[in-house]
């Protein structure tokens, strides 16, 4: 909040706090909102595909005084569930990991279209909203780094998914020769 914002607030509020007989010191106020966006930008700063949640991203987006557009109702809600669903797909690929093959295989196919989903509405997102405060343009950059580990993310699990299809190829015609000659 710059000065002049900060005097005509304070020029309307101020006759009815006293009016009701509270004095509010305003340089701690001040002191408050400083500390928030801190602990907000610290927050965004800190921010990765794999921690982040939908309640953490709704609250980092509020704060960074992005609203919901009028026109693009569709991109405000992307990112959150998309979000999710890249958490629970993420989780099923970690544990399916130590599993047969297949198992690992279909969890990797499921992470990659959770991961593709969340680079889109990202792009929608950043395509869609004004980046004006400071902490705005620091939740865009934290986006767009978290679009390039979703793209590089991506790449690793699609050769992952490949390898892993050519391997059980090869353990079922070892299974399959096995039988034929006993």
């Amino acid at each position: 909040m710059d000065q002049k914002t900060f005097n005509a607030v304070l020029k309307k509020v101020q006759p009815a706090l006293q009016a009701e007989g509270k004095a509010i010191d305003m340089a701690r106020i001040l002191r408050w909102q400083e500390m928030r966006a801190k602990m907000v930008k610290s927050i965004i700063d800190e921010c990765d595909v794999a921690t982040l949640d939908s309640k953490t991203w709704k609250l980092i987006k509020k704060e960074a005084g992005i609203k919901k557009s009028k026109f693009l109702q569709k991109s405000d809600a992307d990112v959150s569930k998309y979000l999710s669903a890249y958490q629970k797909a993420h989780g099923k690929f970690v544990k399916e990991m130590g599993e047969p093959v297949g198992r690992a295989v279909i969890a990797c196919r499921e992470m990659l279209v959770a991961n593709k989903k969340l680079q889109d509405s990202f792009d929608k997102f950043l395509g869609s909203k004004e980046f004006k405060t400071e902490l705005a343009k620091d939740l865009q950059a934290s986006c767009q780094q978290m679009k390039k580990t979703l793209v590089s993310q991506f790449e690793m699990l699609r050769d992952y998914a490949t390898d892993s299809e050519k391997e059980a190829k090869q353990l079922e015609a070892t299974f399959d020769q096995f039988i034929l000659t006993s």
